[in-house]
């Protein structure tokens, strides 16, 4: 089941639906293929095939141990673009990811702090725009 992500360009602030209440920090898990479903919103109306330029554009999602700092650890650039929401595939069965965790979590914490961020570049490439950073939680393992 992929997790909806309603992101109000204007704002930053992200919904989990066109209406529902503000989305509280994620949990993904090491080792996943996480799925997102992305819209963007702006004035309470949905304006992802403009924003992304009716699939066109690049979006890029990703995962970093510190907002705007250091390397992504885990991102995708692909997309499959729907209306009102584009499906991404998040995967955090990455080395870095892996690697990070070994070389800067303690073995025996079960999960860390990290931060997604959602940007947009347009089809030319002249524009691009960071519309959503939230902190996030990556578990180790499941039920754990």
């Amino acid at each position: 089941m992929a997790l909806p992500l309603y992101i109000d360009v204007t704002t930053g602030e992200a919904r989990v639906s066109l209406t529902g209440p503000i989305r509280q920090r994620m949990k993904f898990f090491l080792n996943d293929l996480t799925a997102l479903k992305i819209a963007f919103v702006q004035n309470g109306a949905v304006v992802s095939a403009a924003f992304l330029e009716a699939g066109s554009s690049t979006m890029k999602v990703g995962i970093r141990a510190k907002p705007g700092q250091g390397s992504i650890l885990a991102e995708v650039t692909s997309y499959t673009y729907g209306s009102p929401e584009s499906t991404v595939i998040l995967p955090l069965d990455v080395t870095a990811l892996s690697d990070y965790f070994d070389d800067n979590i303690p073995a025996d914490q079960k999960e860390a702090e990290f931060h997604l961020e959602v940007q947009v570049t347009n089809q030319a490439g002249s524009t691009r725009m960071t519309v959503y950073q939230s902190p996030c939680l990556i578990g180790r393992e499941v039920n754990v």
